[in-house]
This record gives structure tokens, C-alpha cells and sequence, in this order.
């Protein structure tokens, strides 16, 4: 997922500067790209009442990335990404861990490990591309109302993530 905030590689709002804002939000564009972890927490959530663990609570871990590519019109836009404790998700947060260099020590929980990305400016190096946004409950592709246009999205490709 991606967010337009500003050309300044900031995580909040003292640099903005809200002429370099894009008030037609569109996603950034196809590419290989440089990424820094800006976020990266834990998150505890309590199933809605069609999920087959309704009522039942989970957590997911989230994370907030900068683009940081020297030049890009893409710098300083902001992607976002969840991952559940599941095999997809956990060999996707491997995968972070290997290209940032950033290892997760003998004994260290999962949340130190997020907490020292952010603090050692982790970055990695993968492909992003345009897709079309889905609405997370009724998996449907999400349709402006003013447009009638399909709403397009960011999907980040762990598998392909290499050192930055």
C-alpha cells in the first residue's frame, strides 16, 4: 500500500512542505526501488465477526518503508505492508531480514527485531508494482465513487528483495 506525504524523506510532518504534495493521489510507479524502514511494529487486532476466528484476537506486524532512491520522482513516498504469523508472511519478513543485513539475535523476540530495523535505518532493494486496490472484506477490487474508475494500489515483492 502507498501514501503520498513528501519529497522529504521525513517521518513526520516538520518537513512537510504541501506544494510537493500530489493531490490526485496515484501509486508509485512500476520499478525496482530502493526502500528504508521508516515503521515496523507489532499489532494486535480482534477478528471481525465473518472471520472463521471471529471474536479471537491476532497480531500482525506493520510496517511503514520510504523510498529513497537519489533522483526518483518516487523519493520520499511512503509503502506499506502487513504480515501475519503465518508461513507466508514469516518467509517474507526472512527475506527482509536477509537483504537488510539487520539479523535477529539468538533469543530476540520478533518485536526487538522490528524495533532495531527502524533504529538501524534497515533498506532493501525490491520490485514494486501497480495492482489494483482490493477491499480487504469482500476481496472485491475497490472502484472510485466519483470516477467509477478502478482505485490502483502498491504490492511490494519480497520474494525478489536483494541488499539496497
Amino acid at each position: 500500500m502507498s501514501e503520498q506525504l513528501s519529497a522529504q524523506e521525513s517521518q513526520g510532518f516538520e518537513y512537510v512542505d504541501l506544494k510537493e504534495v500530489d493531490p490526485n493521489f496515484q501509486a508509485v510507479p512500476d520499478g525496482f526501488y530502493n526502500l528504508k524502514v521508516i515503521k515496523a511494529f507489532i499489532k494486535e487486532f480482534t477478528y471481525g465477526p465473518t472471520a472463521k476466528k471471529a471474536g479471537q484476537t491476532g497480531q500482525i506486524a506493520k510496517f511503514q518503508f520510504a523510498v529513497i532512491d537519489e533522483g526518483s520522482p518516487a523519493r520520499g513516498r511512503r509503502l506499506f505492508d502487513g504480515f501475519f504469523a503465518d508461513a507466508r508472511g514469516l518467509a517474507d519478513m526472512r527475506r527482509i531480514m536477509d537483504a537488510s543485513g539487520v539479523l535477529q539475535d539468538d533469543g530476540e523476540s520478533l518485536a526487538m527485531w522490528l524495533e532495531k530495523l527502524v533504529a538501524q535505518g534497515a533498506e532493501v532493494k525490491t520490485r514494486v508494482a501497480v495492482v489494483p486496490a482490493v477491499d480487504f472484506k469482500t476481496r472485491q477490487p475497490r472502484v472510485d465513487p466519483l470516477s467509477g474508475k478502478p482505485i490502483m494500489d502498491n504490492k511490494i515483492y519480497w520474494k525478489e528483495a536483494q541488499p539496497a
